[in-house]
């Protein structure tokens, strides 16, 4: 049994990349420095750190990078543990799945704290949504399957995310889909207790303070898939609260869907973790995922979206906020690393 803890509160960072000198090894245990990248443009600011666009001087590969300020994170032992978890389950994942974001470098100075991750051009899902209001069915399958194959993945490697939510899944360049901020993320066996998440995003289980297990995630799925095809929420809008028709399973599917897609909708939110589905199989055998989705290509990432951003190169930003900002991550200290024990996936 997991002891419950309190955890790191959700964020809505997508990840960054920097331009300042510092001194300190990388996630993969290779000298890297801040000077490596040239800053472009701030993308992302939030209570936590900034995530910028970045170009890498070693190749000229375009990239994200968050950066953290130690400082706002060393008064709360759950904040510097869900940064430290975030990197080691990026590392611990690899690049072996088109739909999770790649961390390709992690390093600090005695200031701050950096994540150099992929550069997913075309913004946030939460966003694309409010852009179309809701999005057609085709293109929500096709999402629908890309993070399904994501969470198998995830699953596969005994690691549950707990904060699946429009807001942290990005758009690549072409179209398809990015899973990110994974402070939230744990290994477990098969359960955990810890209560944690985005209120209406959280499955009934957590809610009720039970121990759960990796069908949380496919029920916050299903609540990602009724926002794309709705606009909506199955259990009122993002405004605080705990809805009692959500422990209660008594719900209606917001605006108009098909029949098979609200069956398939149900299915996900299934009060019952059991009744779920809880893999790629389970998801593909359903009716409304039988039709328009080459699973194949979708498992080999090579499928063809229906939706494309509309970009004029790979330095255009035109789909996050325009945050005029210039980058200063100096190293004040002149202690060599600041806080550096608590900092141990970034050394």
């Amino acid at each position: 049994m997991t002891t419950k803890t309190t955890d790191l509160p959700a964020r809505d960072l997508p990840g960054a990349c920097t331009s300042i000198e510092t001194e300190t090894a990388t996630a993969s245990g290779n000298t890297c420095k801040l000077k490596d990248y040239s800053l472009l443009k701030l993308v992302g600011a939030g209570s936590f750190g900034e995530v910028w666009l970045s170009c890498s001087k070693k190749d000229g590969a375009a990239c994200a990078v968050k950066v953290v300020r130690k400082a706002r994170l060393v008064k709360d032992p759950t904040l510097i543990s869900g940064v430290n978890q975030e990197v080691d389950t990026l590392k611990r994942l690899g690049a072996k799945s088109p739909y999770i974001v790649n961390l390709h470098n992690a390093f600090a100075n005695s200031e701050y704290l950096f994540m150099v991750l992929d550069f997913a051009q075309g913004g946030d899902l939460f966003t694309l949504i409010g852009k179309f209001s809701k999005l057609p069915e085709n293109l929500a399958k096709l999402y629908v399957a890309e993070l399904s194959c994501a969470l198998e993945h995830l699953h596969n490697n005994s690691i549950i995310h707990r904060d699946l939510k429009p807001e942290n899944v990005l758009i690549t360049h072409d179209g398809h889909v990015k899973l990110v901020d994974f402070g939230l993320s744990k290994r477990i066996r098969y359960r955990t207790g810890t209560r944690c998440g985005t209120l209406l995003f959280q499955a009934p289980e957590i809610r009720r303070g039970n121990l759960y297990t990796f069908a949380v995630d496919w029920w916050a799925l299903g609540v990602v898939t009724c926002e794309m095809l709705t606009g909506n929420l199955p259990f009122g809008c993002r405004e605080p609260g705990v809805p009692s028709e959500i422990l209660l399973d008594h719900y209606e599917i917001p605006g108009k869907v098909s029949s098979r897609a609200a069956k398939f909708l149900k299915s996900l939110l299934s009060i019952d973790p059991m009744d779920r589905p809880g893999c790629c199989e389970e998801i593909s055998s359903q009716s409304w995922m039988q039709t328009e989705i080459d699973w194949l290509a979708v498992e080999k990432g090579t499928a063809i979206s229906p939706y494309c951003p509309k970009l004029s190169g790979p330095w255009d930003a035109s789909c996050f906020l325009n945050i005029d900002q210039k980058p200063n991550y100096e190293d004040l200290s002149k202690k060599s690393e600041s806080f550096r024990d608590q900092f141990p996936a970034f050394y």
